[in-house]
């Protein structure tokens, strides 16, 4: 849609209509208005082209999904075509129980308490068994490898940890039984 207003400068607006507006404080404000509007038009026309009711369409979108915080920028970012695929793809395969999500990765270091002190163990690869098990092969880096050195997902958290904060905590507890 073609402009109805002009910049002249950041307080000057020209319109297209040949009437006087200087003496119309009412008229003044609508023209302002419109030409916010206008302006914010074209700056999303910079970002997506020529979109006929680009505009509405977000608004329709918005008042479809209340659940949308604009003030959250992780919740409000634009995605671009592949991002929105890779999404749907992610979906899918979740719902066809095919995606995992891992608690730690390959390189991670996991800490046990063992024997009044942490030992450390670099996480090296990460198993899915047939029935679904997920396991974590690690190298010890320090300490005493006293259970072996693979460690079931339901081990962390409860005797194995992702931090050693969480370790030193189990450690102290463990200490006063």
């Amino acid at each position: 849609m073609d402009r109805l207003t002009e910049r002249k400068t950041s307080c000057w607006i020209k319109t297209k209509s040949k009437k006087d507006y200087t003496n119309y404080t009412q008229d003044w404000e609508a023209i302002n208005k419109l030409a916010h509007y206008e302006d914010l038009e074209e700056q999303l026309k910079k970002v997506y082209g020529e979109c006929d009711g680009l505009l509405e369409t977000v608004a329709k979108h918005l008042i479809e999904h209340p659940e949308v915080e604009i003030g959250n920028p992780q919740k409000a970012r634009l995605l671009t075509d592949e991002d929105v695929d890779k999404w749907e793809r992610w979906k899918e395969a979740d719902k066809e129980g095919r995606l995992l999500e891992f608690l730690c990765c390959v390189g991670d270091i996991l800490y046990k308490p063992t024997r009044n002190f942490i030992s450390e163990y670099r996480v090296v690869f990460i198993e899915v068994s047939t029935c679904n098990c997920i396991f974590f092969h690690t190298s010890l880096i320090e300490g005493i490898n006293d259970t072996g050195e693979i460690f079931n997902e339901d081990c962390i958290g409860k005797t194995v940890f992702l931090t050693h904060e969480e370790a030193e905590a189990k450690l102290k507890e463990m200490e006063k039984k």
